[in-house]
């Protein structure tokens, strides 16, 4: 931030011997605005309102210094970062941590955005089989089977196993055995 001012430079070096090369400028207090989120691969990941009502999550190309591809958007509500860029709940990035594969999304209920088409194929197929719920799934598919938590303002949370392969789902267990759902009120 330059003093006086509420211009935000953002910079970036390709190595630690490298020199500082500025990407780009922005005043968040005039209009639409672009925070880094991180890398995946080579590839600079922001969120930005660039072009949209909400913030998006972003490719930026670091050699061209341009906005790239949108990887994923919510029509309501803003993904990675608000629009003064504080972090939203955020990233899913898979178990080594070097792909992004989607998003949380705090909506009415925190949802789950996907990049990934497997894992919005599975997230749909969960969401029917609970409709309602907060339904979360583990990041650690290696051998295609899934821990679920499901839960809602209603419903304590519950754990399941998710097997990918034959498709079938099995509950483990609930965090209130002995509240299955009884509502409670002040």
């Amino acid at each position: 931030i330059e003093p006086s001012s509420t211009t935000v430079i953002v910079r970036h070096k390709d190595s630690d011997s490298s020199a500082w090369s500025e990407l780009w400028r922005m005043d968040p207090a005039k209009g639409s605005v672009t925070f880094p989120l991180g890398f995946e691969g080579a590839d600079l990941v922001v969120a930005s309102n660039v072009e949209s009502q909400t913030m998006q999550v972003r490719k930026f190309d670091l050699k061209e210094r341009k906005l790239g591809e949108v990887l994923v958007s919510h029509p309501r509500f803003d993904i990675g970062s608000d629009q003064v860029g504080s972090p939203l709940p955020g990233p899913i990035w898979n178990a080594k941590g070097n792909q992004l594969l989607g998003f949380s999304v705090l909506a009415e209920r925190l949802q789950s955005v996907w990049i990934d088409q497997r894992f919005a194929r599975i997230q749909r197929g969960i969401d029917e089989l609970f409709p309602g719920k907060v339904n979360q799934l583990s990041i650690n598919p290696s051998d295609g089977r899934f821990i679920v938590a499901s839960s809602s303002d209603r419903a304590p949370v519950r754990w399941y196993l998710f097997d990918e392969s034959p498709g079938k789902i099995e509950e483990l267990f609930s965090s209130r055995p002995d509240n299955p759902g009884r509502v409670i009120s002040w």
